[in-house]
């Protein structure tokens, strides 16, 4: 991110919270300025991820060089936090690429 995304996320961040009725005394504290570095970041994220570009060009990519090893290992991972179609979904394509001989 270029500094002046972020410095432009920071002030965007401290008008919210102004409007949300921050005042110059809360701005001064160091806990405020923690809240607004860490939404401000958050946002970084969040505008970084496009659901419908760069996150599924990730995902194809992945599934397409992961290993069957590699793809079962991340079944396991989103089994833990509780996307069984999605890791039973994982694990046939790894099942689907031994068949194959990859």
């Amino acid at each position: 991110m270029k500094p002046e995304d972020a410095a432009r996320l920071i002030k965007e961040e401290i008008e919210l919270l102004r409007k949300q009725g921050a005042t110059d005394v809360d701005i001064e504290e160091p806990a405020f300025m923690e809240l607004v570095y860490r939404r401000a970041a958050e946002r970084s994220v969040e505008q970084s991820v496009d659901p419908m570009g760069n996150l599924e060009e990730s995902l194809k990519t992945i599934l397409e060089k992961a290993s069957p090893e590699q793809l079962r290992e991340l079944a396991v991972r989103v089994r833990e936090i509780g996307f069984t179609g999605v890791a039973y979904e994982l694990e046939t394509r790894a099942d689907n690429q031994e068949r194959q001989g990859w």
